[in-house]
């Protein structure tokens, strides 16, 4: 007698749980190759299924770039007190090259002594302003000694903005994953699994060969391994549930 595919008790599984059976599932499929298995019109929209329904279990709770542009916006802040700083500081040197450096630089850094208050993004571009214009008196700014902390203030502030850039990136990618109910893309998940077990079962009673047949045990070692999952246990990960208290 053939032997058939076994039926999965998800029911019994988290949405994790799921996510990691079809993947095993997916994997099988590709290493036994799905035509063999006369599955290959059903795989494409099984693997793109599995992605989605990968998206949900993954969905980010936090933003991950929240934290390099906070990092960045206090590094940039810093840098521009330092030259700020800097410059204020030799505006009472009395050696006259550079008191002279730093009168000049003060006007032009005058109108940017606010910046650190503004929104990030206005901050970046009068950011960028700034350093153009500091690059732009280098014979005064080297007079100061302060080409190195310039040129950082720029990386600093560039780094800022691609963070900034990514967290804009995730928000729109976190909106595409609110749209998704976890419920349906559960269903639409196992209505494909379920069509290929059963067209699978089929040729097994039909016109059996080796390849189905080992692909059939080994997806029943799957389907064993997952159906022996009580919630909260790590049966399937390879480490055994805690013993009961009362045995």
């Amino acid at each position: 007698m053939a032997t058939l595919i076994k039926n999965l008790k998800d029911y019994k599984l988290t949405t994790g749980a799921i996510v990691d059976f079809h993947t095993r599932v997916n994997e099988l499929i590709a290493a036994t190759t799905p035509a063999a298995l006369h599955v290959e019109d059903l795989t494409e929209t099984y693997a793109a299924q599995l992605d989605t329904l990968n998206s949900v279990v993954n969905r980010a709770t936090a933003y991950q770039n929240t934290q390099l542009m906070e990092q960045k916006d206090k590094e940039r802040d810093n840098l521009f007190s330092v030259i700020r700083n800097v410059v204020k500081a030799h505006a009472t040197n009395t050696l006259p090259a550079k008191n002279e450096a730093a009168v000049r630089l003060g006007a032009v850094m005058a109108p940017y002594e606010d910046l650190r208050r503004h929104q990030y993004n206005k901050e970046t571009t009068e950011l960028r302003g700034l350093i153009k214009q500091l690059k732009a008196n280098a014979e005064l700014t080297a007079t100061l000694g302060i080409d190195e902390e310039i040129a950082e203030l720029e990386t600093v502030n560039e780094a800022f903005d691609n963070a900034f850039k990514a967290k804009t990136e995730e928000q729109a990618a976190r909106q595409e994953q609110k749209g998704i109910d976890t419920k349906e893309a559960v269903a639409n998940i196992s209505g494909t699994y379920e069509a290929m077990v059963q067209r699978i079962n089929a040729y097994a009673l039909i016109q059996p060969d080796e390849t189905t047949g080992k692909f059939i045990n080994d997806l029943n070692g799957i389907i064993d391994l997952f159906n022996n999952i009580q919630q909260g246990s790590k049966t399937a990960t390879g480490t055994e549930p805690a013993a009961d208290a009362d045995a």
